[in-house]
């Protein structure tokens, strides 16, 4: 651009030396001829110079006030796209009539023979173009207009002026300090942030000396010297990259950045620094490293078993107690194991949910639960489960303390409860307790008996509601003025007898409100107190008295009492024992009676009676887990018929005659192996509840069919693959609430009114029982829609056996064989030794295992008739062994009230023969025993499987 400037100023120069020249030539006419020639010689040279400069140009003459446009040069031509020619002769006033800045221009050159220098957008020869123009006077009447098209340099300018405006915004906007350096170390370049960062004084800032300026930084810093060595090590390295902290003196950290500013070509033109304040993201590190570390030692040493679970369920952290809950070192967990891993299968369904419920209300409500955790040894722990979602993540925090030593004390405690509360129960006294406010919590069944009215219409009452079925008015009475002693001082007026005695209330009086009349009765109150003596209830016992003098009342009270208590305290192997005798002499009687005799049906009734007793124990039994033979070949269409015919069926449809029962049975349907008694009860219970689930109108759907199942089926109850047998019973009921579907096959459990209809044992024996053959369970609820059982069977090939003809005594008559008989129960062992007299045995008995080994050191007998239980001393097992030491030959049976047990099988093994469970009849005990004495010496037979 200078060059051009510099032509165009050497042009205009020549031309008006030139014309200064011809004008003296002309004056002085010397050499004309030489001079014209050289004139025309450089006016040619000039004329070529003009025409072929790149610049365009524009000639004008002076002509009065006007001037008019004599010659332009090839540019010109060029950068009008041949327009100007057109122009030749024109006046400028007309050309810029619109634009008399151009005209003024002309003028002002003119006038003052000098140059000008203009910025114009072209409307003429180059519309719309930037133009530079230089006005320019040609001694003696000429004006030449040099014009230069600059668009793109003023573009070029334009976008420069922008970036450096766009740069300068970004340095000063930065949220970095910024410090740029040329290659000579020396700064060219500092933003705003970094003054306000460094808080440099204007006096620094002005000093072209940076000394000033790093004197006075590294006056700030807390470790200068680390400081200047990067920074000498930058510079000495001029190609590298840095990143480090700085730490102020005023606790402010800056994180600093250095690299080399290079073009395209790699040319290094200097280094750029950069400064960020990290002040407050490093005090924020430190306040998360504290609280990590804090929240770390709590986890740590919270005290229960604490675990951080991935989405997944995987295990990602656990603390050292979880370590001593599970066995495993933390390694062997973080990263490996599966939350699953630790649960015990009965819970995992429950518990897969529990994650997903964190959900909602995560870091709000923690959730709550319990289940049982299978450590690395595979013991089982019943844990307390506590967890909750970690807000923000998909994390879950579950802390678990291992609760199994209050779950045993609690276990006691409701067992302690539940014996409490059955002891009041079934109290023969009238029994009530009231709490502290008065209010009834419990009115048991001697009370409902002597008031005629129900628990549930008194439970929760107070203001001396339990007066009023004894008085017919509201007032107090002993269990009242053993909770407020001052306030009912006239109380002993209101009875016949009143005494006090170390808290112990009692009283006698007549109660004139019964529905049984006038009757006369004892009562006793006394105080309940918790754990710190602190009073919290009181009993009170009332006993009708009205025959308390007559002796042979009390004594039969007193032998119910005894006999409640018996009942209560007992169980199923004592019970059976009772049973035995029932049905052993019934039978005797049935025996030696003829057909004729009254007395004859009275021995069946008793015989069917003990039947029924002997399949109640059963289901207690079911329940225990103990008993169930399943060896028999059972067709499921055959016990639904029969249970459909039976007269618990027809009672059922007498009472709900709106529901309708359905059947669909495969008629080709497989058999199973069973216990026919067992899965006629299951069919019952399914019928029988399906039934009374409806309220109104509605029906019950009895299905069978064959299934395989090709693979295992989770749902309630897992069912793996294989042939089965599946009995499903719906109904069309109010079904059953989710929460309830966990809880309907635990004992007791019930959702029926207390003394309509239900004991809870229904569902707890068809579990029982389809789990003694190896089944499983599915349940599917829905409320409102109604239920449905599906139980599944495992198939037999085998077929159904004809049902065996009753033997012939005959056939198992004794031939005069010695049998000791070996009971801890008297009238058990004369029952037996009566049964086996009549079969013709030569009978002795002993009451227990020592006085039996004791008995064969000096006696001889083929066979001993062994009791498994016997208490006190050794029972059955021992008693064989050790008889077995001394008569290695010796043979026995065994008998018992209870199921086959292992110790039943060791005895087997130790050469004892077939099982006989109690109570037993002529023939099956007969039977076992000749099988025994024909059987030969050192051969086993399989225990008798009795239902």
């Amino acid at each position: 651009m200078k060059d051009e400037e510099k032509t165009r100023e050497q042009l205009m120069n020549e031309l008006a030396t030139i014309r200064l020249r011809v004008a003296e030539l002309e004056k002085s006419g010397i050499e004309r001829k030489g001079v014209e020639n050289a004139l025309k010689e450089s006016e040619e040279r000039l004329k070529r110079l003009y025409q072929e400069s790149p610049i365009p140009s524009f000639t004008w003459q002076k002509r009065g006030d006007d001037f008019i446009l004599i010659d332009f040069n090839h540019a010109a031509t060029q950068i009008t796209r041949g327009n100007v020619g057109h122009y030749i002769g024109s006046s400028a006033r007309e050309m810029y009539q619109n634009r008399q800045h151009i005209l003024s221009d002309m003028e002002l050159c003119y006038k003052h023979r000098s140059v000008l220098r203009r910025e114009i957008v072209s409307s003429n020869f180059a519309p719309g173009r930037s133009l530079s123009v230089h006005y320019g006077f040609i001694p003696p009447d000429l004006i030449i207009i040099h014009t230069e098209d600059i668009t793109e340099r003023k573009q070029a300018e334009d976008g420069l002026r922008w970036k450096t405006a766009l740069l300068e915004a970004q340095m000063n906007t930065s949220i970095d300090g910024i410090l740029v350096v040329n290659g000579n170390q020396k700064r060219i370049l500092i933003n705003r942030r970094l003054i306000d960062l460094w808080n440099i004084p204007q006096g620094i800032l002005n000093d072209e000396d940076d000394k000033a300026l790093l004197d006075y930084v590294v006056s700030l810093v807390q470790y200068p010297e680390k400081f200047l060595e990067k920074v000498v090590y930058l510079y000495d390295h001029p190609d590298e990259t840095s990143r480090d902290e700085i730490e102020f003196k005023s606790g402010m950290v800056l994180d600093r950045y250095s690299a080399p500013v290079l073009d395209q070509n790699g040319y290094h033109f200097g280094r750029i620094w950069t400064f960020r304040d990290v002040t407050e993201r490093k005090r924020s590190e430190e306040a998360l490293r504290q609280s990590e570390g804090l929240y770390r030692a709590i986890f740590e040493n919270t005290g229960a078993a604490t675990v951080v679970l991935e989405k997944d369920t995987t295990i990602g952290l656990v603390n050292t107690e979880y370590e001593k809950l599970s066995g495993y070192q933390r390694e062997e967990i973080e990263g490996k194991k599966r939350w699953t891993e630790f649960v015990a299968p009965e819970d995992l369904e429950r518990l897969l949910t529990k994650p997903d419920q964190c959900g909602r209300d995560a870091g709000v409500t923690p959730k709550r639960d319990e289940f049982q955790f299978l450590d690395r040894y595979g013991n089982i722990k019943n844990v307390a489960l506590c967890f909750d979602r970690i807000p923000s993540t998909k994390k879950t925090i579950a802390s678990l303390l291992d609760i199994s030593d209050r779950k045993r004390a609690e276990e006691t405690l409701r067992e302690s409860q539940r014996a409490l509360a059955d002891i009041i129960e079934f109290f023969p006294d009238a029994t009530m307790i009231i709490d502290k406010k008065g209010r009834i919590t419990a009115w048991n069944r001697a009370m409902e008996a002597l008031t005629s009215i129900k628990a549930e219409d008194m439970l929760g009452k107070g203001n001396y509601e339990y007066a009023i079925p004894f008085y017919g008015c509201r007032r107090p009475i002993l269990i009242d003025h053993v909770l407020n002693p001052g306030r009912n001082e006239n109380l002993e007026k209101l009875y016949a007898s009143f005494q006090t005695q170390r808290g112990l209330l009692w009283g006698e009086g007549f109660a004139t409100n019964l529905s049984s009349g006038n009757r006369y009765f004892s009562a006793t109150a006394v105080a309940l107190h918790d754990s710190r003596g602190k009073t919290v209830a009181a009993i009170e016992c009332i006993r009708d008295m009205t025959e308390h003098k007559k002796i042979e009342a009390r004594l039969h009270r007193a032998e119910k009492m005894e006999a409640l208590g018996t009942l209560a305290g007992g169980v199923a192997h004592d019970l059976n024992n009772i049973l035995g005798v029932l049905v052993g002499y019934a039978e005797l009687l049935v025996a030696k009676l003829p057909e004729s005799s009254p007395l004859t049906k009275f021995a069946g009734h008793i015989l069917q009676s003990s039947e029924k007793g002997a399949a109640i124990i059963q289901d207690l039994l079911t329940l225990a887990r103990r008993g169930v033979s399943v060896s028999e070949v059972v067709n499921l269409n055959k016990v639904i018929a029969g249970y459909l015919k039976s007269p618990e069926y027809e009672k059922l449809k007498s009472y709900h005659g709106d529901v309708a029962v359905r059947q669909d049975l495969a008629t080709d349907l497989y058999n199973i192996k069973g216990s026919p008694v067992h899965l006629g009860k299951t069919v019952m219970n399914l019928i029988s509840n399906a039934v009374e689930a409806i309220p109104c109108l509605g029906a019950v759907t009895i299905r069978t069919e064959n299934r395989y199942v090709d693979y295992a089926i989770s749902g309630y109850d897992d069912v793996q693959e294989g042939n089965y047998v599946v009995l499903s019973v719906s109904d069309t009921g109010s079904g059953i609430a989710a929460s309830d579907v966990g809880k309907i096959f635990e004992p007791f459990y019930t959702k029926k009114t207390m003394g309509r209809s239900g004991t809870g044992l229904g569902l707890a024996v068809v579990w029982g029982t389809v789990k003694d053959h190896h089944g499983y369970i599915e349940v599917k609820s829905d409320e409102g829609a109604g239920t449905t059982f599906t139980l599944y069977f495992p198939v037999t090939r085998e077929e159904l056996i004809r049902e065996r003809e009753k033997a012939d005594i005959d056939s198992y008559l004794g031939r005069g064989e010695s049998i000791l008989v070996v009971d801890d129960m008297e009238f058990q062992r004369e029952l037996a030794v009566t049964m086996l007299n009549k079969l013709n045995y030569k009978v002795s008995a002993v009451s227990g295992g020592e006085e039996a080994v004791s008995y064969l050191r000096n006696h001889q007998a083929d066979l001993l008739l062994l009791d498994m239980i016997m208490d006190p001393g050794i029972d059955g097992l021992e008693t064989f062994r050790r008889v077995r030491e001394i008569k290695p030959d010796q043979k026995a049976i065994i008998v018992s009230g209870f199921a086959e047990t292992e110790r039943v099988r060791m005895a087997q093994e130790l050469g004892a023969g077939e099982y006989v469970r109690k109570p037993y009849n002529l023939e099956k005990i007969g039977l076992a025993i000749r099988n025994e004495l024909d059987r030969k010496s050192g051969r086993n037979t399989s225990p008798i499987q009795n239902t």
